[in-house]
């Protein structure tokens, strides 16, 4: 099968779906999904290793798309008929690339890794090996099966051979189990099958801003922050990235309704998702992270606050960059001796709302500053607009230098989570 050679490339193609859920969960999907693919990878703040990561992902996704579309049935999958005519090339814009469903995206990688399953399971009837599986978060370049026409061709010609009959005739004749034995012990053997519902996915849903979802919220129902005990259980229980999206998601949806109707800040969270929203699988899997089963409605923004903190250190600790589509005029690294500086002046103050809060500020309005204008006078600016107390505000900022630069602002963060005890122990393990 001539699809089994980009099997090799499934890591790199979940690795740019995480990154791109990320970045499309905090900003607004319609401005940043404009862009071509072409004009996307000509901004300046994607880096020339993410160039060529996301050019070599959108190559292999269009050589698998161009494939399934010739011959669908071969392939075992079904295509839409809103997609049959769309095409991946460097004019399709970024938005298609998005792990929705259904998009190409999401087709391309559901094929690869049911291709990786089948050839699993057809050789753990032969060999009676035993199976294991892995998510789709887990996949690293050792889990997916690589094997190129090469190898093929190699293997292929070191187990036949010519036999001369009296004749005079030649005829070809393959040692199709040991052929077969081989390939399974070179390419398969050891080999987990990955679990196709934990593929990344987006829901269609995520169409306005998150800055103007969570103020309408907080028009319609007071919202009160979680409790310290609360965000450290999340910070220490929640590992799964793909459960944290998926959670983010759903409160995404719950937020939107909620920015529209309003409801009762006492009620459970789960109990409206359940029943006024009628995502009750949603809800179910709600039960099974830490803090959002007593989670109430008045609490919706500050778990998506905590959460997507959460996600953005366990990506750190995937070797990921969760910033790698904010400017990078904004991700400069400190001097060594401002670092130091601001380790001092962290112990001074509030760290664990000021990394809730610096958080916030990034990935909800961090492209209407400029690079040069000072982190101090711009947080408290956000803080005020937030209707944070003069005296909240003082204590996250007093000791903070005048003289660090949003240019600076990433590396801040960064810096804090690993100065924090609740989150720089997790944070510390990548």
């Amino acid at each position: 099968h001539h699809h089994i050679q980009y099997m090799q490339h499934l890591p790199d193609i979940l690795s740019l779906q995480h990154a791109l859920i990320h970045s499309y969960q905090n900003c607004d999907i319609h401005e940043e999904g404009r862009f071509s693919v072409r004009e996307f990878l000509e901004q300046s703040h994607i880096s020339g290793d993410q160039r060529l990561a996301f050019e070599g992902a959108v190559h292999i996704i269009q050589k698998v798309w161009s494939n399934i579309k010739l011959n669908p049935k071969s392939t075992g999958m079904q295509i839409p008929e809103q997609l049959q005519n769309k095409e991946i090339d460097t004019d399709t814009a970024v938005l298609d690339l998005l792990p929705t469903d259904p998009s190409i995206s999401s087709i391309v990688t559901k094929f690869l890794i049911e291709l990786q399953n089948s050839l699993i399971d057809t050789a753990a009837q032969l060999t009676k090996e035993k199976q294991r599986s892995v998510s789709a978060e887990e996949v690293r370049a050792s889990s997916v099966i690589t094997v190129t026409p090469s190898d093929m061709i190699t293997m292929a010609l070191s187990n036949f051979q010519y036999v001369l009959e009296e004749n005079g005739t030649k005829t070809t004749q393959f040692h199709f189990q040991t052929l077969q034995r081989q390939a399974i012990n070179r390419f398969i053997s050891g080999k987990p099958s990955i679990k196709v519902q934990t593929a990344p996915s987006m829901p269609p849903w995520h169409l306005k801003t998150l800055q103007f979802t969570k103020a309408k919220v907080k028009e319609q129902l007071p919202q009160e922050p979680l409790s310290v005990s609360q965000v450290k259980s999340v910070m220490e229980v929640a590992r799964s990235v793909s459960d944290i999206s998926r959670a983010l998601s759903t409160l995404k949806v719950a937020a939107e309704f909620l920015a529209v109707t309003g409801g009762e800040p006492g009620r459970l969270l789960t109990d409206y998702v359940r029943n006024d929203l009628r995502m009750d699988a949603d809800a179910k899997h709600f039960r099974d992270l830490p803090v959002v089963p007593q989670t109430q409605l008045k609490h919706i923004l500050s778990l998506w606050q905590v959460l997507s903190v959460r996600i953005l250190v366990l990506l750190v600790q995937m070797n990921q960059n969760p910033f790698f589509l904010v400017d990078k005029r904004y991700q400069e690294e400190l001097e060594a001796v401002k670092r130091e500086e601001l380790t001092k002046a962290f112990s001074t103050i509030n760290i664990d709302f000021f990394i809730a809060d610096l958080h916030e500020m990034i990935v909800v309005t961090l492209g209407s500053y400029s690079p040069k204008w000072g982190i101090v006078e711009t947080f408290e600016g956000y803080l005020q607009q937030e209707g944070k107390e003069d005296q909240y505000i003082e204590n996250l900022t007093r000791t903070l230098s005048q003289d660090l630069q949003m240019k600076n602002v990433i590396s801040v963060w960064k810096m804090a989570v690993q100065t924090s005890k609740l989150y720089g122990s997790s944070y510390n393990q990548e």
